[in-house]
């Protein structure tokens, strides 16, 4: 059954890589080269966004992500030692 998977999948990727047919106006060495557009403005510069959280005092409240170092020390040593242990080390 994977067999007939893999074949499906070969044959209907292939089609994707076939050159895509060129007409004889695409080769033709008499047609003008278009004229460059016009430089056109699409968006605007980014605003930031209204504020929707103020503490009491009315200041904006900013909410950061807290690296937590100890953490990262025990979970990393843990699954090492785990390693070392699978891997014969120990």
């Amino acid at each position: 059954m994977f067999r007939y998977l893999l074949a499906v999948l070969a044959l209907s990727s292939a089609a994707a890589f076939t050159p895509a047919p060129v007409s004889r106006i695409a080769m033709s060495r008499v047609i003008e080269p278009a004229a460059p557009l016009a430089v056109q403005r699409v968006a605007f510069a980014p605003e930031m966004s209204a504020v929707t959280e103020r503490d009491a005092d009315g200041n904006p409240v900013v909410h950061t992500e807290m690296f937590d170092a100890g953490w990262v020390v025990v979970t990393i040593g843990f699954y090492s030692a785990l390693l070392a242990k699978i891997a014969g080390v120990f």
